[in-house]
C-alpha cells in the first residue's frame, strides 16, 4: 500500500480520482473459522496474519533520535509490529512508547499507547490518512456466544466466562491464539480508521478529530458536513473530507 501526498494541484482533480483509490483498505468481509482442538495462528494462513508476506527489513525510529535496523512485519491478530532477532525468534517489542514511527518498505507506522499501531495510507498537506488492521473475535460457539471483541494484545470479555481469564476479565491474546481451543471461534478482519496530525499525534477518525486538527476552520467544515454527510468508516468519504479541509488550508 503505497502513500499518496495530495497538495492544492491534486485538490483541484481530486473529484476525477475518487473512484479509484487504491492506497485505502476497503472493509472486507473476510473471516475464519476455527473448530474446537485446532490452533487459530495453525489455521489463519501466514499471509492473512502479517502484512507482509515476509519479514522485511526495516527501521524503528525512537523518540531519542535513535534508529536501529531489524526484520520487521504488522502482525493483524495482535495488532502489533514484530521482529525476528538474532537467533531467528519473533518477538514483539517491550518498550513501544519509545518508538517515534516505524518504516517498512514504503510503509510509515506511527504508535501511541492509547491507539496502538497505525499504517499511514495517504498525506496530505496538514494530516495523513492512517488505518489500522485487525482481526476481532466475533463469537464463540459453545461459550454461550458470551465472548465477542478484539482490539490490540489483550481480549476483553464477560469476567466468568468459560474462556481462561486474568482476575481483570481479560484474555492473554497469545493464550488465545497459540492454544488449542475447546470452543468454535470466528475471526472477522476490520479496518479501523486515523488521522495523524501535524504533531504524528494519532486520533480516531471522528467529526470531533477533524475539528479540532483544523480547528481554524470549523464553520467551514460544519457547513460541509451539512451537505456531505461522512461516513467515519468509509476511507473513500474520509479521503474526500480530508481532501477539503486540505482545499481549505491551501486557500488561506
Amino acid at each position: 500500500m503505497k502513500r499518496k501526498y495530495y497538495s492544492l494541484l491534486l485538490v483541484i482533480v481530486f473529484t476525477t480520482l475518487l473512484s479509484s483509490i487504491p492506497n485505502l483498505s476497503a472493509q472486507t468481509d473476510q473471516k475464519f473459522v476455527v473448530e474446537p482442538g485446532q490452533i487459530p495462528i495453525r489455521i489463519i494462513p501466514f499471509n492473512d496474519q502479517y502484512t507482509f508476506s515476509n519479514f522485511r527489513q526495516g527501521t524503528i525510529s525512537f523518540h531519542n533520535g535513535q534508529v536501529v535496523g531489524a526484520l520487521l512485519n504488522y502482525n493483524r491478530l495482535f495488532g502489533e509490529i514484530q521482529f525476528i532477532n538474532s537467533k531467528g525468534d519473533t518477538l514483539s517489542f517491550a518498550q513501544e512508547k519509545l518508538i517515534q514511527q516505524i518504516n517498512i518498505d514504503d510503509e510509515l507506522f506511527y504508535y501511541d499507547p492509547e491507539n496502538g499501531y497505525v499504517n499511514v495510507a495517504i498525506m496530505y498537506l496538514f494530516v495523513k490518512l492512517a488505518e489500522k488492521q485487525l482481526f476481532t473475535l466475533e463469537g464463540s460457539k459453545g461459550n454461550n456466544g458470551r465472548f465477542s471483541g478484539y482490539f490490540g494484545p489483550t481480549i476483553y470479555g464477560n469476567r466468568g466466562h468459560s474462556l481462561e481469564t486474568s482476575e481483570d476479565g481479560t484474555i492473554e491474546a497469545n493464550k488465545l491464539f497459540r492454544q488449542e481451543t475447546k470452543y468454535t471461534l470466528t475471526f472477522r478482519k476490520r479496518i479501523y480508521y486515523y488521522f495523524v496530525d501535524q504533531n504524528n499525534r494519532i486520533h480516531k477518525a471522528s467529526v470531533y478529530a477533524v475539528r479540532k486538527i483544523f480547528s481554524r476552520y470549523r464553520k467551514e467544515i460544519n457547513q460541509y458536513l451539512i451537505g456531505n454527510p461522512i461516513n467515519f468508516k468509509d476511507p473513500h468519504d474520509l479521503h474526500k473530507l480530508l481532501t477539503f479541509c486540505t482545499q481549505l488550508s491551501d486557500q488561506k
